[in-house]
């Protein structure tokens, strides 16, 4: 299962990308709301699609 977590966010906005794009309920957020709170730090967003 594809799995972020600070790290992922950390190196994310470090290669200038503007956001991570998932799996909806098929990605694992470690530490949630700490990866939330830093995503909006660095400007980052987070978002879950659904399935085809």
């Amino acid at each position: 299962m594809p799995t972020i977590g600070l790290a992922t966010v950390q190196r994310a906005a470090a290669a200038g990308l503007a956001g991570i794009v998932g799996e909806a309920g098929r990605l694992l957020v470690l530490d949630r709301d700490q990866v939330i709170d830093l995503a909006d730090q660095l400007g980052l967003f987070i978002y879950g699609v659904e399935p085809d």
